[in-house]
């Protein structure tokens, strides 16, 4: 797929997003070589979101885990405000670009990839735990974090209902050991039937804290052994990563931005001096 088509479904975010029930994930894996040239053209394509209203995207990368991939992601409240913004960003290109110069954008950016894939989610709140019920805590809470711990799980065909209780299970023995931090649940919607698990880091030292919670602690050795067992049988595959958030690449909502100005709205590298023009000696007669 084409960057231009994805990002019009997955790097938008809709003007209302009461509720955020679906989170729009866009990644892209960046030829090596040309990495310093997409990041230069996707600073561009934030910037024209950003001047001409075509959405609010947040972009990351593995800090631990795959290098030079990104992911675009975009949150709405419904399937219908989805639909309502696929045309916001084709929309703020020809705005800034013209027709002619956003064609010859989206051809520059595809050139400096290897692939693209989108996923549509669905948040999990039922199965999370301690997360903010409302948006203005959501967005507060990401606003202030800088990386993402996530935790991939792959299930096997059939399974859902059945992991879904497991993740009960989780959830009550985090709140009765009184884990203080919040864990954010989501499941894919489209692709390979997929969970995901997310903690909210100000800092990798947050890990350190992370590290005092033991489910295995919060449950009995036989409960918790009965709870891997029966996880390890539905799952195809699990994964963890540690992710960062790429401000300068990011449009975020205004509700991040004031979470905390000065990591969203990072300054332009200063102006670089001119270089004083050398004095060309006379030639000699």
């Amino acid at each position: 797929m084409q960057l231009s088509k994805a990002l019009a479904l997955g790097i938008l975010l809709s003007a209302s997003l009461t509720g955020q029930n679906l989170i729009s994930v866009t990644t892209v894996t960046v030829k090596p070589e040309k990495r310093q040239a997409f990041d230069a053209l996707a600073a561009k394509l934030a910037d024209l979101n950003r001047r001409h209203g075509g959405g609010n995207p947040i972009a990351m990368e593995p800090y631990y885990g795959p290098r030079h991939t990104i992911r675009f992601v975009s949150f709405y409240g419904t399937a219908a405000e989805l639909e309502a913004a696929r045309g916001q960003l084709t929309g703020a290109l020809s705005k800034g670009l013209g027709e002619e110069g956003a064609r010859r954008l989206w051809d520059q950016l595809n050139a400096t990839l290897e692939s693209t894939y989108v996923e549509l989610r669905r948040r999990a709140p039922a199965l999370s735990h301690r997360m903010p019920e409302d948006r203005a805590g959501q967005m507060k809470l990401l606003g202030q974090s800088r990386f993402l711990w996530v935790r991939t799980n792959v299930l096997k065909s059939g399974v859902v209902s059945d992991f879904s209780e497991l993740q009960k299970r989780m959830k009550d023995a985090m709140q009765k050991a009184g884990d203080p931090e919040p864990l954010a649940v989501s499941s894919s919607l489209t692709g390979t039937t997929t969970y995901y698990w997310i903690r909210y880091l100000k800092s990798l030292a947050d890990l350190d804290r992370f590290a005092k919670f033991s489910l295995s602690a919060a449950m009995s050795a036989d409960a918790y052994r009965e709870w891997s067992r029966r996880r390890g049988g539905m799952t195809l595959a699990r994964d963890t990563e540690i992710v960062r958030f790429i401000p300068q690449l990011s449009n975020p909502p205004e509700e991040v931005v004031q979470a905390d100005p000065t990591f969203w709205k990072p300054q332009p590298p200063p102006a670089q001096p001119a270089k004083p023009r050398q004095q060309v000696a006379p030639a000699k007669k």
